[in-house]
């Protein structure tokens, strides 16, 4: 998330880490490989930036905007075929993606809105899905674990 806020009292940028990487060298071949995976991108409509604004806990700050906010969307990894029925994987599966886009905001719980539900979800968020995800990079997939005081990293067998 780019939305310029310090990591202290509770404010996240993001628990993902991005990286600067020089382009592959010359020659470089790139792999493509088919993830068995969809890709779900959530869009932050004026609701959830106007609780962004109300929950700051440094209200001298200047105010995030809409397109602040969107400048660098969250993307999930999700369930292959969610896109065939999008409604329902929603449904069953709103509540943790609608936590972790609040936790890339403020990871202080008590800032969260309280009653969240999927008709809170759906008016706070716009979401977008794929079903075609091709993984251009022929290097193992890393998790990043942010919860550790180390930066950690494990591997994902591809």
């Amino acid at each position: 998330m780019l939305n310029h806020r310090p990591e202290s009292v509770g404010v996240s940028h993001s628990r993902l880490h991005c990286s600067i990487v020089s382009p592959p060298p010359s020659g470089y071949k790139l792999s493509f490989t088919m993830l068995n995976r969809d890709l779900l991108i959530v869009r932050l409509k004026q609701p959830f930036v106007d609780w962004i604004n109300e929950a700051d806990p440094y209200p001298d700050r200047i105010p995030t905007s809409l397109a602040n906010a969107n400048e660098d969307c969250p993307v999930f990894l999700i369930h292959q075929f969610a896109c065939e029925d999008l409604e329902g994987w929603l449904k069953h599966c709103y509540a943790e993606v609608f936590e972790e886009v609040l936790y890339q905001w403020y990871v202080d719980e008590s800032l969260w809105p309280q009653d969240r539900n999927l008709k809170m979800f759906k008016a706070w968020c716009e979401v977008e899905v794929h079903g075609v995800i091709t993984d251009l990079v022929d290097e193992p997939l890393l998790d990043s674990d942010w919860e550790c005081s180390e930066f950690c990293v494990t591997v994902i067998p591809r």
